[in-house]
C-alpha cells in the first residue's frame, strides 16, 4: 500500500474515530450510589464537633463537590429512604411513618399519581443494570417486602457473624444501645460483604451502564467495632453540652428530646465519652469499607464513566440538645453528608457547596446525570448545575419533616421549626451554629421567620399507615 493510499485511509477514518469519541462521551454513566446509615457531621470532611479519621471519604470529598450544608427529608430512616427512593416528601406522599410493602403501597399511591416508580425500577426499565447489597431501602425490605425483582438485576443479602464485645471495656443501656469495641475482623461484619459483593460487580465486564447501590449498615445502632478502631480514640476529650439551650424549646421539641432518655441514662452511668469514641470509631471503620470500593473501581475499566454518591439517611445528635439520638428537627438529626464525584470530568480540586440541599435532590439529579426523563411527581431539583458551578445560589430551601405537622425549613443561614401545635423555633445558623438561642419570638426577628414559613407545605397528604411500623414520637396523628 502506497503512501497515498495510507493517507487516504487514515483521513477517512478521522471522523470515524471522532464520531466513536463522542458515542463514548455521551454513553450513560455508571452510577455508584454509597448509602451509609446514620452519619451526622463528624466526618473529616465537615465541621462537626468531633473529627473522625476518615481519610477514604476525605478524598472522595477532595475529588468532587462536598455539599457542606445537606439534609435529610426525615430523620427517620424508612422515610428519609422512602423519599429518597420514590422521590418526593412525606408530605405530599403521606409516608411518614415506617412503611414495609411498598410494592402493595406503590399499586395505592398510582391511584393518585399513576407515574410513582421507585428510582432503582425506572433505571432498570430504561437500560441499566441495576445491582444491590445491603441497606438501601430499610433494613432488606427491597426483596421481603417490594418484589425486588422489579428494581434489581442482581441483589445480594450481606452476611453479619457474631458479634465477640470485650465486656469489660464497653457500655449497655438498653437492646440497641450498646457501645463496645469487639474482638471481631472487618470481615465479620454486613459492611465488609456488602463491599465484597461491590467489588464482584465491579470486576465484571459490562456492555451496559450499572447502577450499583451498597447499603453499609454499622453506622446504626449498636456500634460494636473491632477495637483497632476504639483505640484511634483513646485521647478523645469530651465537648460540654448547654443545659440553657433547652430552656426555650417548645413542649413538643422537649418531648422528642424525653423520647428514649438516653442522655440521662449516659450521664448517670458517666458513659458519654465511651459512647462518642464507639460512633467515632464505627465512623473509622466505614470509611475502609468506602476505601475498598473505590479502590475497586479505580483498577476497573469503569473507572472514567462513572459517577459516586455517597449519602446518609439522616443524623444522628450524640450530645447535642441532650439527644443521643434522630427523631428530631435540629441539625443533629437533619445534617447528612453528600458527595457528587463525577469521575467523566477527569482530576478536579475538591468543591464545595455551602447552600442547603435536600436527599430528595437525588432522584432528580440522578435522571439528569443519567440522560433519563424524569417522572412529572418529584418534589426535587437537580443538583447538576451545582455541580458545575457550586458557588450557585440556591432559593429553595431544605425541608424535613418529623411526622405529619412538624416540620422544618433549612436555608443557607438560618432554620425555622414549626411543630404540629403551632409551637415554633428560629435559629440563626451562621452564627448559632450549636442552634442554642430560639430567636422566634424575638421582634427584630418576625420578618425573617415570615420569610421562613412561607416554605411550609401548602398541603399534607393523610398519614398512610398501610403496613407501618410504630414510631414513637409526637405529630397530628399521634
Amino acid at each position: 500500500m502506497n503512501l497515498k493510499i495510507i493517507t487516504i485511509v487514515v483521513f477517512n477514518l478521522i471522523p470515524i474515530i471522532t464520531q466513536c469519541q463522542i458515542i463514548k462521551e455521551k454513553e450513560p454513566p455508571n452510577i455508584i450510589f454509597l448509602s451509609i446509615n446514620d452519619v451526622n457531621d463528624f466526618v473529616g470532611f465537615l465541621d462537626g464537633r468531633y473529627k473522625a479519621i476518615t481519610p477514604n471519604m476525605d478524598k472522595i470529598a477532595n475529588m468532587g463537590v462536598n455539599f457542606t450544608n445537606a439534609h435529610c427529608t426525615t430523620p427517620s430512616c424508612g422515610p428519609s429512604r422512602n423519599a429518597i427512593l420514590f422521590g418526593q416528601h412525606a408530605f405530599n406522599s403521606g409516608l411518614y411513618r415506617y412503611n414495609k410493602d411498598m410494592q402493595e403501597i406503590q399499586v395505592e399511591i398510582r391511584k393518585k399519581t399513576p407515574e410513582f416508580i421507585s428510582l432503582p425500577q425506572l433505571l432498570k426499565e430504561n437500560g441499566y443494570n441495576t445491582f444491590a447489597s445491603g441497606e438501601i431501602h430499610c433494613y432488606n425490605w427491597t426483596y421481603t417486602h417490594m418484589h425486588g425483582e422489579n428494581e434489581w438485576t442482581g441483589h445480594y443479602t450481606p452476611k453479619q457473624k457474631e458479634m465477640k464485645p470485650i465486656e469489660d471495656l464497653g457500655y449497655t443501656f438498653s437492646k440497641s444501645r450498646k457501645f463496645y469495641p469487639t474482638l471481631n475482623d472487618d470481615s465479620d461484619y454486613q459492611s465488609y460483604d456488602v463491599v465484597n459483593y461491590g467489588i464482584e460487580i465491579l470486576e465484571k465486564k459490562h456492555e451496559t451502564p450499572f447502577f450499583l447501590a451498597l447499603g453499609l449498615y454499622e453506622g446504626h445502632l449498636p456500634n460494636m467495632i473491632p477495637k483497632k478502631y476504639f483505640d484511634l480514640y483513646n485521647a478523645l476529650e469530651i465537648t460540654p453540652t448547654y443545659l440553657e439551650d433547652l430552656d426555650d424549646i417548645p413542649p413538643v421539641g422537649i418531648e422528642f428530646i424525653n423520647n428514649g432518655n438516653d442522655d440521662k441514662k449516659i450521664k448517670q452511668a458517666d458513659k458519654w465519652k465511651l459512647v462518642i469514641q464507639s460512633y467515632l470509631a464505627t465512623l473509622s471503620f466505614i470509611d475502609n469499607q468506602v476505601g475498598r470500593i473505590i479502590t475497586a473501581l479505580k483498577n476497573s475499566e469503569n473507572y472514567r464513566n462513572t459517577v459516586v454518591i455517597l449519602w446518609s439517611d439522616h443524623g444522628n445528635h450524640y450530645g447535642s440538645k441532650s439527644k443521643l439520638g434522630k427523631f428530631t428537627l435540629w441539625e443533629g438529626a437533619t445534617r447528612v453528608p453528600l458527595i457528587i464525584w463525577d469521575l467523566r470530568e477527569g482530576i478536579q480540586k475538591g468543591r464545595v457547596c455551602k447552600e442547603s440541599t435536600s436527599l430528595v435532590d437525588l432522584y432528580p439529579t440522578i435522571m439528569a446525570l443519567t440522560g433519563l426523563t424524569s417522572p412529572s411527581y418529584l418534589d426535587g431539583i437537580d443538583l447538576t448545575p451545582w455541580l458545575k458551578n457550586p458557588q450557585l445560589k440556591r432559593d429553595i430551601p431544605a425541608i424535613t419533616t418529623m411526622g405529619r405537622g412538624n416540620y422544618a425549613i433549612r436555608t443557607k443561614d438560618w432554620r425555622y421549626i414549626r411543630y404540629h401545635d403551632g409551637s415554633e423555633e428560629l435559629y440563626h445558623n451562621a452564627v448559632d451554629k450549636l442552634e442554642i438561642k430560639n430567636l422566634a419570638n424575638i421582634d427584630t426577628y418576625q420578618a425573617q421567620k415570615k420569610h421562613m414559613i412561607k416554605w411550609l407545605p401548602k398541603y399534607e397528604a393523610p398519614l398512610n399507615d398501610m403496613n407501618a411500623g410504630p414510631m414513637i414520637f409526637y405529630d397530628a396523628d399521634r
